[in-house]
């Protein structure tokens, strides 16, 4: 089950301030300094399916995009996604030579303290570029039946 799924069902209310509820987040280190104004849950404008998810408890800006009355509220329901978080937390041990593909957009992800040496390298694609291939790939497929 989605965080989006689990929320919709068992909480509508939380569901619903987290697709409208536009919040700050940053990211300030060293010579990076990101910043986005955003729904926790990004819907597609035609369908209102959940097609994105931002969410980073560390990376939260100071709340000064909602309403007075709203922030009382934003404090309520964020007790709310964060059990159900915690609830659907999947932990996955990777062993030496492994490798997890996550789409940014859908899936949270993190790790925990870790005590010794790892080395983990990152490689980003843009989604676009992915959804241009795969359309290309799929058209040849369909021509060469």
């Amino acid at each position: 089950m989605t965080l989006a799924a689990k929320l919709a069902e068992e909480a509508p209310a939380t569901y619903r301030f987290f697709c409208r509820a536009v919040l700050p987040f940053q990211h300030a280190e060293g010579d990076v300094h990101m910043r986005c104004l955003a729904p926790v849950f990004r819907l597609h404008p035609l369908s209102g399916e959940v097609i994105g998810i931002r969410w980073n408890e560390t990376d939260r800006a100071p709340i000064n995009t909602l309403a007075y009355d709203e922030v009382e509220e934003f404090y309520r329901h964020v007790r709310v996604l964060q059990a159900s978080l915690d609830e659907l937390e999947l932990a996955v041990r990777l062993a030496p030579g492994d490798a997890i593909l996550c789409d940014n957009h859908r899936v949270l992800h993190g790790r925990h303290a870790f005590v010794g040496h790892r080395r983990l390298l990152g490689c980003y694609i843009q989604a676009d570029d992915w959804r241009s291939r795969l359309r290309v790939l799929e058209a040849a497929m369909g021509e060469s039946k």
